[in-house]
This record gives C-alpha cells, sequence and structure tokens, in this order.
C-alpha cells in the first residue's frame, strides 16, 4: 500500500469564546504515513502567526473518507484542540495544518466570541399559492448556543407581525430551512424576513423578501358578470317604466301619438349606460303604433264618451246662469255652421236646454267630433292644416 498526504476529513468552522476560557474543537484526520503531527497558527490577514497558547491530544478514530465521490469508513486519527483566550486579540481566524512525511493540509477555522446568533441570508420564497406559501434561508452562527429563528411579515413595512418560529439549535451546516407559511390572505402583497435569537440576546434582521399571493380564480370575472346583470336589469326597468308611464298619460288623453313616438324614439336613442345617441329604426316606429293600437278607443269608449258628453250637457240645461247661457251660445254658432242642421236648430226651444231633441243632436255632435280626433290619431295619417 502507498502513502498519501494526510486528509482532513471534518473541522467545525466556526465555534465561540468568552474572555478567559478555552476553547475546545475537534479534528478528523486520515493519514497512513508515520510521523504524522498538528499544529494550530493565528492567521493574521493571511500571515500565519505561530504564538497561540493550546494543546493537542489525539486518539484513534474511525473517519469518513471520500474516495472517487464515495463515502468510505477507515481508520483515522481524533485531534482534541484546546486553545487558551486571554484576549480579544485572540478572537479571529485561525488555520489548521496536519503534517506528515509526504505533505501537509491545512483547514481554517473562526473563534469568535459568545453572543447573540448571528444573520440568516439567502432567504426565498417560492411554492406561493392562495393562502400559503414556503420561506427558505441560511443559518447564521448560533453565537455559542442554542439559537431559535423567528418569521415576520408585514403588508407595509410598518407593522411587522411574528407568524412562525424555528428551532435551530447549535447546528452549523449550511442546509437550507424551511416553513410553510399559513392563515395568509389571497390577492394580498407580503415582506417576509427572519432573525435568530439566543440566551445571549437577539441577532440581527435578514433582508427582506417580498411575494404576493394568488387570487381566486374567477372572482373577477364573476364580479364583472353580475355587475352587468344587474345593470341590463335596471335599464330594462327604468324602460318599461317610462312606457307604462306613456300609456297611462294616452289613455288620460294628457298626451297625443306624435307626443309618445318622440318620447319613445329618445328613450330608445339613448343608451342607459353610454349616453349615446343612435339613430331611430323601423322598431321604434313600430312599438310607437302597437302602442297606439293599444291605445284606441273601442264601440264600448265611444259609448262612454258620448254618455259623458250628454251629461256635461244636461247640468248645463239644470241652470240659467250667465255661464251656461254663453255655453248654448257657443254651441249655437257651432251649429249654424252647417247650412243642413240650421233648420233642425231653428226647431229646438230658445234659451233653454230641456227637449230631448236638443240633447239628442248635441250628443251626437259631440260624438262625431270625438270620431275625427281619432281618425286624425290613427297611424299614417296626415292632419291637414286649415287655411
Amino acid at each position: 500500500m502507498f502513502s498519501a498526504f494526510p486528509i482532513i476529513t471534518y473541522l467545525g468552522e466556526r465555534t465561540s469564546a468568552r474572555l478567559m476560557e478555552n476553547v475546545a474543537m475537534d479534528v478528523y484526520y486520515f493519514s497512513n504515513s508515520a510521523g504524522s503531527s498538528i499544529k494550530i497558527f493565528r492567521n493574521r490577514n493571511g500571515m500565519r502567526q505561530a504564538d497561540v497558547k493550546y494543546n493537542v491530544t489525539e486518539t484513534n478514530a474511525q473517519v469518513d473518507l471520500k474516495v472517487f465521490g464515495n463515502t468510505i469508513k477507515t481508520a483515522g486519527v481524533r485531534a482534541r484542540i484546546l486553545i487558551h483566550i486571554e484576549t480579544k486579540d485572540d478572537i479571529g481566524s485561525y488555520d489548521v495544518v496536519v503534517t506528515n512525511e509526504i505533505n501537509s493540509t491545512v483547514r481554517s477555522m473562526e473563534i469568535i466570541a459568545k453572543g447573540p446568533p448571528g444573520v440568516s441570508y439567502n432567504v426565498t420564497v417560492d411554492n406561493i399559492q392562495q393562502t400559503t406559501a414556503r420561506v427558505s434561508w441560511q443559518q447564521g452562527y448560533h453565537g455559542g448556543f442554542p439559537q431559535t429563528f423567528l418569521i415576520q411579515l408585514s403588508t407595509d413595512m410598518e407593522q411587522w407581525e411574528n407568524v412562525e418560529t424555528v428551532y435551530g439549535g447549535t447546528d452549523e451546516s449550511e442546509d437550507f430551512k424551511q416553513k410553510v407559511l399559513t392563515d395568509l390572505s389571497h390577492s394580498t402583497a407580503y415582506f417576509v424576513r427572519i432573525y435568530a435569537f439566543n440566551r445571549e440576546g437577539n441577532g440581527p434582521f435578514s433582508q427582506y423578501k417580498n411575494f404576493t399571493t394568488r387570487s381566486i380564480i374567477g372572482s373577477d370575472t364573476q364580479s364583472s358578470s353580475v355587475g352587468g346583470i344587474v345593470g341590463g336589469v335596471v335599464s330594462a326597468m327604468i324602460v318599461i317604466a317610462l312606457i307604462v308611464v306613456l300609456v297611462v298619460l294616452l289613455r288620460r288623453k294628457a298626451i297625443t301619438k306624435d307626443g309618445i313616438r318622440t318620447r319613445l324614439q329618445a328613450i330608445f336613442r339613448k343608451s342607459p349606460h353610454e349616453g349615446q345617441q343612435t339613430q331611430p329604426t323601423e322598431m321604434d316606429n313600430v312599438a310607437v303604433n302597437d302602442l297606439y293600437e293599444q291605445t284606441k278607443p273601442n264601440d264600448t269608449n265611444k259609448s262612454n264618451i258620448n254618455v259623458n258628453k250628454i251629461n256635461l250637457y244636461e247640468k248645463l240645461e239644470r241652470t240659467t246662469s250667465t255661464e251656461n247661457t254663453n255655453a248654448y251660445d257657443t254651441i249655437k254658432v257651432e251649429k249654424e255652421k252647417t247650412a243642413d242642421s240650421k233648420v233642425e236648430y231653428e226647431n229646438l226651444p230658445k234659451k233653454t236646454c230641456t227637449t230631448d231633441a236638443f240633447k239628442s243632436e248635441i250628443a251626437e255632435k259631440l260624438a262625431t267630433g270625438k270620431t275625427r280626433i281619432y281618425e286624425n290619431l290613427k297611424p299614417g295619417v296626415k292632419i291637414a292644416k286649415k287655411k
């Protein structure tokens, strides 16, 4: 079996100490050559200094030796090193040198003062869902005592909330630690940061990371759909209400067909949502004509109108006041407009309204006038202006 240079299989990279205390550390190494030794040097700005006060105790031990990517267990050496810390100058970096007859191997380590933990770093956030997200980070040095990590969240970087804790102990591995955050709000922007604490106090905050939870799928679409439906229903109710009002007015003779047409065309031209004017269509005219046909008086309505007007005349008949006399004279003038009816009028009693013939004639005249008004309102009939 051939000889090889020594291989250090394990050495802690950091350890902590207080002034006037001894720092203990273990070094495991493999060497198949006789005459191996181990020495400690203080490393100041890259310069090795041999003024270190330490003791070394070596014992045989089994070590994990890596060969071509594989780890095998083999016989080796365990070296227990005690370094005495007297002043602050003893806090810092050290080089551990293992030498045999073939060559030397060097590994560095650091002694730090005992105290609060170091800063966590490489904070990342992934697997972001609507109400959950996973946070990962690498730990800083524990400060010589078991450490615990505290995760904080904020939505404005002013108010921070403690949401999770993770126990770290005195583990010094560089593996990522992870924690899944729960009970988050969907569609919300968050900021996350981490710090560690031990019995000596709190360590510094890590750099913050921001992330946004996912939104609920379909919520925006559903809101838009509901808004569109409500808007459409309200618009339809407004149009129907206006049409009903116009129908009532037409039946009460408070508005003419042309007035109906004008108002309906104004309704159909204007969009309730956009307020934009559009050109009238054939459907507008059809709607006006249909509305007119629905309000056209039938025979029963005509009869009722005649009776109402006869009753009106009878009220005039029962009084001889000046106002009624004027009304009588007005009817007389209207009657004299036609030659055929003049003789009939002459046969009626003068200044009194007591004969059945006169009342019948007046009712017929009023009915004839109503029919003429109705005929003028028929769709498509133009009213000739009097010259």
